[in-house]
């Protein structure tokens, strides 16, 4: 062998494995596979092709993009059982009836090896799980973006990533060693399967109504009502996990949809509207935000104090910060429909760009990497934390903050936050990208660009920065 070959293959090694475990709602699998009757019996790599291009949950589905990126990489649905029990057969393991899911689970990571863990429901696959396998991955990771039961153990997990600052606060709480901030990314397959459905509703909204989404249930039922009242059609596709929903609401509903039924639903609206979980607490992230551009509608959302995190409001998108405010911009932009796909197009080119697999991937690898080949165990004691995640979240909050107070069109006060962060022991992602957010708006663009060069030498992945530079050099 060929020294250069040696040193592609000690490249390929040092990349790390990854195996991703979801569970998708029980209701959504029926469905799927009563309206293909023949797919159980199919292999179970064939049944996993098409449950990735149904689209359910894809947007966080790793494994083809890190394969491209030398990984090896692959994920499971640990709770659908025609393909989990097609695995089982296909490789002779035997089961009970009562635990089929965690043993097939238990199996599949043993045979797999990774070198990380990582859980999109790190919920029932808690500490508990993982303390029940044979051999530990080097790197065991949870995503968690919702509520957390007080008894969740996660104090086996190296880490936990989440788009809300919640949820990472209080994964400290429960146990991480550390956390991060990430978010879903959109494959351009969701474009392409969607393309040639009409627009069929003036205003459309699809996902639960739910005890946890107090204010936004409040604001589908405003809608809804003034939908009856005005007459503009509002296509409602509401999970209601057995709720009582108001008059209106029920008129409007037709019901839940999920994989390419949701993606379809989202398409069929000329405007789509969105709000957070009431968890969230003011951060915009959530799954609609990523889905609605990928399939190139319109999107209205709750103003969050960091939603120039993602979009652009008047761009790519628009936001609203009461109903009354909200009803009259689905008024004016019912009425100017060009400048409304015009947005939504724009909004569909980013997504593409800045948050595609391929660097969403990229940031996993990166997590992954700097977990499997650590120098030095981390104990494992709950209370035991590192500093820097601390640090990270305290200026994640003036980021956030800032991105506010931009939003707002307090650019010099924005950037005197950002200023008062100061330098860090170690870069701190977003940091220097929204220090040249500021500095662009001041019209100050060669600081703008030398801000965001510095981000982009720390972080090359991030595409929102390396638009912006863009947009700077041509300003200069």
């Amino acid at each position: 062998m060929s020294s250069g070959d040696s040193s592609s293959s000690s490249l390929v090694s040092s990349i790390p494995s990854i195996f991703q475990v979801f569970t998708f709602y029980d209701a959504y699998l029926d469905n799927f596979y009563a309206n293909r009757p023949a797919l159980a019996h199919a292999p179970f790599s064939t049944q996993m092709q098409e449950l990735y291009r149904d689209g359910f949950g894809v947007l966080h589905v790793y494994a083809p993009a890190l394969a491209e990126l030398g990984s090896r990489a692959s994920w499971v649905i640990a709770n659908c059982e025609q393909a989990q029990r097609r695995w089982a057969a296909e490789n002779g393991v035997q089961v009970s009836a009562a635990n089929w899911r965690d043993e097939i689970l238990r199996a599949q990571i043993k045979s797999f090896a990774p070198d990380a863990l990582y859980f999109l429901n790190s919920i029932d696959f808690d500490s508990r799980f993982t303390r029940t396998l044979e051999t530990r991955p080097k790197a065991v990771i949870g995503w968690r973006a919702a509520d957390i039961a007080p008894d969740i153990d996660w104090s086996d997990f190296d880490l936990i990533v989440s788009h809300l600052s919640v949820c990472r606060e209080q994964a400290i709480r429960h146990g991480a060693r550390q956390t991060e901030y990430f978010h879903p990314s959109v494959p351009k397959f969701l474009a392409e399967v969607t393309a040639s459905h009409q627009r069929e509703f003036d205003v459309v909204f699809t996902g639960q109504w739910t005890p946890q989404h107090h204010e936004r249930n409040q604001i589908i039922n405003a809608v809804a009502e003034a939908s009856e009242r005005e007459g503009f059609s509002f296509g409602l596709f509401l999970s209601s996990h057995g709720c009582t929903l108001p008059p209106a609401v029920a008129r409007c509903n037709r019901g839940a949809r999920w994989g390419q039924s949701m993606y379809q639903a989202l398409r069929s609206g000329r405007v789509v509207l969105n709000a957070e979980i009431d968890l969230a607490a003011g951060e915009a992230g959530n799954m609609r935000l990523f889905e609605t551009a990928s399939v190139g509608s319109f999107l209205l959302t709750q103003h969050q104090r960091n939603i120039a995190r993602y979009f652009t409001p008047g761009l790519h998108i628009d936001t609203y910060q009461s109903v009354t405010e909200l009803l009259e911009k689905v008024r004016y932009y019912l009425k100017n429909s060009t400048q409304r796909e015009a947005m939504a197009l724009a909004a569909q080119q980013h997504i593409q760009t800045a948050f595609s697999p391929l660097v969403g991937a990229q940031k996993l690898l990166g997590f992954c990497s700097a977990l499997v080949h650590r120098e030095t165990t981390i104990k494992k004691d709950p209370l035991t934390t590192p500093a820097q995640p601390k640090l990270d979240m305290r200026v994640e909050l003036v980021l956030d903050i800032a991105l506010s107070e931009l939003s707002a069109g307090k650019f010099v006060e924005a950037l005197l936050l950002v200023e008062q962060v100061g330098e860090t022991d170690k870069p701190v992602r977003d940091l220097q990208f929204v220090r040249g957010l500021c500095f662009g708006k001041l019209a100050r663009f060669s600081e703008a660009a030398g801000a965001l060069e510095k981000e982009l030498i720390f972080f090359p992945d991030n595409m929102a920065a390396r638009e912006l530079l863009m947009q700077v050099r041509r300003s200069a």
